[in-house]
């Protein structure tokens, strides 16, 4: 009787297959393979260290099986590909795997995903690498640009434009930081929670190792075990999950109690729920969104937060928008981007993103922004935030709005910034935070405040 193909091993292969096709994200595709199977926990760590190590090294196992083989890796199935990547990771990266499962139970996949020929192919193919290992990869000395491609595995686009912008040593500690295992981040909830002087104190007797963040007082890294979502003080509402440069961007608004504040791009919510904490829960926050999943998502989080100044709408905010001009006192502006600031999260966004996005992601930014200017009223405060670096996204948006719009001026938001970030305005007054610093994410962020009507 044969074997069965392990179940962890082939829901990795059908994660990678579905971002590869279909542009998805891995996060939703584990969390939902994973409910649908009822995996064990060491299935679970598999699946997950499979899907996260492919997706990070792509390029340096394409290049190691490239190195070994007659057929060129690009013209195979998206199946038989990933057989070879599945296998090249587990005989490359994972050192305490014996090479004989590694090849064993790739060349059983490729049988059910292909035919015999492709699995004679994925065979010959790993025994050989098993054998000869990575090979000669360039060094940065040598080629920066090949050494960022292939050893640290990004895209020879965006590699480009790094060394550019920034230089080999920046673009080095970007691309290494990218491949970093991010840091599991919380939001303490005072809504629910209570007084924040008492969080640490709870979150002690209730998670593994806590520690308070650097950077926000209510931000805190779990060193423990994960998912979150299942612990009672996340069913509870005491605790939100988000990252520390998200957490940062309502501190930026200098919001008040009995504020009325519009979210323009919503989406589940996470900073709109912040937005409501640090108005104490009084006042009103208009949260749109396109997507109805989305806000049933964000009206789902506001529940469980205790937050009761939510208002989804369901609209699109780069259009005529459903709210009255100049009737808000802060505008949120968290736009839609190309993510390429939050990589370490979401490696697979190396993949998807290609060069030309960037140009229709800054009209529909430029759109939203637009509109999003007009509903706020004078003395009032506009954000806006993208968790990207690219120059099209970020501070080509700011000088296109700042020209445009002579009744906006900026907002100096250094007072609002943690000291250990301080350094990372601007003099043209914007934040950019970059992923290599004290494990945050990559974001821009200005203000800007309207101060005479426009003629």
């Amino acid at each position: 009787m044969k074997r069965p193909v392990s179940v962890a091993r082939e829901v990795a292969l059908k994660i990678l297959q579905e971002v590869e096709k279909e542009g998805s994200f891995a996060n939703h595709l584990l969390e939902g393979y994973f409910e649908r199977t009822g995996m064990g926990l060491k299935d679970r760590r598999l699946t997950y260290l499979l899907v996260y190590g492919i997706l990070r090294h792509r390029n340096r196992l394409d290049w190691a099986l490239s190195e070994h083989s007659d057929h060129p890796i690009e013209k195979l199935t998206p199946w038989i590909r990933n057989c070879l990547r599945m296998g090249a990771f587990q005989l490359l990266d994972m050192r305490d795997l014996r090479p004989s499962v590694a090849v064993d139970e790739s060349v059983r996949l490729a049988h059910r995903y292909g035919h015999r020929g492709t699995a004679s192919l994925v065979n010959a193919l790993l025994r050989k690498l098993a054998s000869a290992g990575y090979g000669h990869i360039p060094d940065m000395a040598e080629d920066p640009e090949a050494h960022l491609m292939i050893a640290q595995s990004h895209p020879g686009w965006l590699v480009k434009r790094w060394l550019k912008r920034y230089g080999p040593e920046t673009a080095l500690k970007l691309c290494t930081a990218n491949n970093l295992h991010p840091p599991l981040t919380i939001r303490w909830n005072p809504i629910k929670g209570g007084d924040l002087e008492q969080a640490l104190a709870d979150l002690q007797n209730a998670l593994e190792r806590p520690v308070r963040s650097e950077i926000l007082p209510e931000g805190f890294i779990i060193q423990g075990p994960r998912p979150i979502i299942h612990h009672a003080l996340y069913k509870e509402g005491k605790i939100d999950l988000q990252g520390l440069s998200s957490m940062l961007m309502p501190h930026l608004l200098d919001l008040k109690a009995g504020q009325s504040v519009l979210d323009a791009c919503a989406g589940s919510g996470g900073k709109a729920c912040h937005v409501a904490a640090l108005m104490e829960n009084q006042g009103e926050i208009l949260c749109i969104d396109h997507r109805a999943t989305k806000l049933r998502a964000l009206d789902q989080r506001a529940k469980r937060l205790g937050i009761k100044i939510c208002r989804p709408v369901c609209a699109n905010s780069d259009k005529e928008t459903p709210w009255k001009t100049g009737s808000f006192d802060r505008v949120l502006v968290d736009a839609p981007c190309s993510s390429l600031g939050i990589i370490q999260r979401h490696p697979e966004i190396r993949w998807l993103r290609k060069e030309e996005d960037l140009r229709e992601l800054a009209r529909i930014q430029g759109d939203i922004l637009k509109q999003a200017a007009k509903a706020l009223r004078k003395g009032g405060r506009l954000l806006y935030c993208a968790c990207s670096l690219e120059p099209e996204e970020t501070d080509k948006i700011m000088r296109g709005f700042l020209e445009e719009h002579p009744d906006f001026r900026p907002v100096d938001i250094r007072g609002y910034i943690p000291r250990p970030l301080k350094n990372m305005v601007n003099m043209d007054g914007a934040l950019r935070l970059l992923p290599f610093v004290f494990g945050i994410d990559g974001f821009f962020a200005f203000s800007v405040t309207k101060y005479k009507d426009r003629i």
